[in-house]
């Protein structure tokens, strides 16, 4: 009997495949973020975005000072009572951070159907 082992052949061949689901999955996560950041228009809602930061690494970003501030709905001195709009909540990256990451596996499967390794 005699086995071949043929894993890093198709580790190299799937990289590109998995870093095209991390990527779709960071533009899913911008994209459901966006529907719930509690300013629609303005600087916070123009300021999320997705990068990549190195190999299988992609990140959604928000760069204002107050990003912060609203996704945790305040800090030890105030507190967001309430947002001006149904569907505007704190925690608008994390909560679909969370959504889209029960799902990776599908984001997996559909970009490594072409996978030949």
């Amino acid at each position: 009997m005699r086995i071949i082992n043929n894993l890093i052949s198709f580790a190299k061949a799937n990289e590109p495949a998995m870093d095209r689901a991390l990527n779709r999955m960071a533009i899913d996560i911008e994209r459901l973020s966006k529907e719930q950041v509690p300013h629609d228009k303005g600087q916070l809602k123009a300021s999320g975005h997705h990068i990549k930061k190195g190999k299988l690494n992609w990140q959604v970003v928000y760069n204002k000072v107050y990003a912060l501030f609203q996704h945790e709905g305040g800090d030890a001195k105030r507190k967001v009572s309430h947002y001006s709009k149904s569907g505007k909540k704190k925690f608008y990256l994390k909560d679909p951070g969370m959504m889209i990451a029960k799902r990776a596996v599908n984001y997996f499967r559909q970009e490594a159907q072409g996978v030949k390794g």
